[in-house]
């Protein structure tokens, strides 16, 4: 069924061990500190930048993208990131809906029922 031959087997080991290979240098390159791929195009302080003028509303995305130097893909991209990082940090759905709750609850209190 399957025409295997000592060379194609030779050629799969070969870029099997070549994944491997990378993905050893990858994680090595993880645990030291260092990047690997692009650097970001947009510092930190930029992307609080970003998020700002998005925010206002007084800007459109054409706006932002030209001073920004990015494209919109990138705009998205560094604002779901951001959007990431508030969301991780905000706490948890139910913790954040318990005030909300108990301010209902002490309103409705007040009214005749």
């Amino acid at each position: 069924m399957f025409n295997t031959t000592i060379l194609s087997v030779l050629i799969f080991l070969f870029y099997d061990a070549l994944y491997e290979f990378e993905r050893n240098q990858a994680a090595l390159a993880a645990v030291g500190g260092n990047n690997i791929g692009r650097k970001p195009k947009l510092s930190p302080d930029q992307v609080q930048a970003l998020v700002q003028l998005y925010d206002c509303g007084q800007f459109t995305i054409k706006e932002i993208c030209k001073v920004m130097d990015i494209s919109k893909t990138t705009l998205y991209e560094y604002l779901r990131k951001a959007r990431g990082a508030l969301i991780e940090a905000a706490p948890s759905v139910g913790q954040a809906a318990r005030p909300v709750q108990q301010s209902i609850n002490s309103g409705a209190s007040g009214i005749a029922t």
